[in-house]
């Protein structure tokens, strides 16, 4: 099997991917990146192909004292600007690599979209069990305005919303179900793998 990892140029988005793709490269099956260069040093096996996307604005630092306008930048300019930036790189990678499946880890827009186009199988990876407890539902309309920013770029990239955050039919869970409790809606093909820490090297 051909498994395609997509992710954001940030160790702690790409760290978990990475222990998945060498579990599966030590089982046989052969991976390969597509994502920014700057992130090359945290991406496993080492010998892994990768292909470069552009570079999205920088991601920004979370201060505890903005927290709201952290999370207005993220999901109206930040996650956008990435979708937007990677797509292409991604959507070569597709054709030069053919994979048989894509995994994203679930900020990378891009990944699941540019799967969707290729109508390949997709993979959603939370790197953190975060958005499944619904961080944003005690702030009135927090979650109708991120969902709305989250679709905006999936029409003009050319998919049909789905609604964030962007499962897929199978998605892995970086947490235990002890973590979660009752407060999370688990569906059958979520697979709760405890933490994912980054592959030593």
């Amino acid at each position: 099997m051909r498994v395609l990892f997509t992710t954001l140029a940030a160790v702690g988005h790409a760290a978990p991917l990475a222990a998945i793709a060498v579990e599966l490269a030590q089982r046989g099956h052969e991976v390969a990146w597509a994502a920014q260069p700057s992130i090359r040093a945290h991406l496993r096996p080492r010998d892994a192909p990768l292909f470069e996307t552009d570079a999205p604005r920088e991601l920004p630092q979370r201060r505890p004292d903005r927290a709201f306008a952290h999370m207005r930048r993220y999901f109206a300019d930040v996650l956008p600007a990435a979708a937007h930036a990677m797509l292409p790189g991604i959507r070569s990678a597709i054709e030069r690599f053919e994979p048989d499946v894509v995994v994203s880890e679930h900020n990378c827009l891009a990944g699941s979209i540019a799967a969707r186009l290729a109508d390949l199988p997709r993979v959603t990876v939370h790197v953190t069990p975060i958005l499944l407890l619904r961080p944003f539902q005690a702030m009135p309309g927090a979650e109708v305005w991120v969902d709305r920013q989250i679709s905006q770029v999936q029409r003009a990239l050319g998919v049909d919303p789905l609604p964030w955050p962007l499962r897929s039919e199978r998605t892995i869970i970086a947490t235990s179900a002890e973590f979660l409790g009752s407060h999370a809606d688990l569906s059958d093909g979520d697979a709760l793998v405890g933490a994912l820490s980054a592959v030593p090297d």
